[in-house]
């Protein structure tokens, strides 16, 4: 099986976990996958195929071995995978110096930036609240972080949010 296809099941599986890709089309997306049987083996593929998408205590178990097994074949080099598109990240003793693992790539204003993972090169729209101490992040596709470098078109996903109003 080629590598970028193993990358993309990889990926399927963090979007899932993540919250960026709805339990019933997972599922669907499992029943549509012959391949993850042999990938996951008898046992983890079983758990899958048959477990009840719409009912959080089953979504909660099969998360959590999802979870294992994607670390175990998938390690990450960073957290960004495990965020969600659209992240909110409190500023404490732990994530404070989490701006130090991106490279900024361009400022729309002080508190908002283009920023890229240095371990993976995800790229993502950061909104830092210093009032509350709140990083916002948005995962960005090629195509907006062209248009963010090529004509200064930021997406508007912070143009309402409160501590961003009026610093575009």
């Amino acid at each position: 099986m080629p590598n970028s296809h193993r990358s993309d099941i990889g990926e399927k599986i963090w979007m899932f976990l993540r919250g960026d890709l709805p339990p019933v089309e997972f599922e669907q997306w499992v029943r549509d996958t012959p391949e993850l049987e042999m990938m996951f083996g008898p046992p983890l593929f079983q758990e899958v195929i048959s477990a009840d998408y719409r009912n959080w205590l089953s979504l909660e178990n099969v998360s959590e071995s999802l979870e294992t097994w994607v670390d175990e074949h998938y390690p990450r080099d960073c957290d960004c995978i495990t965020w969600a598109n659209d992240e909110k990240i409190s500023v404490d003793s732990v994530t404070v110096d989490l701006l130090f693992e991106f490279d900024t790539l361009k400022k729309r204003t002080l508190w908002l930036k283009l920023i890229r993972c240095v371990q993976c090169g995800t790229h993502w729209y950061v909104g830092i609240d210093t009032d509350d101490d709140w990083y916002y992040l948005h995962r960005l596709k090629n195509e907006e972080v062209e248009r963010i470098l090529a004509s200064d078109e930021w997406p508007d996903c912070f143009d309402n949010v409160e501590p961003f109003l009026g610093n575009k």
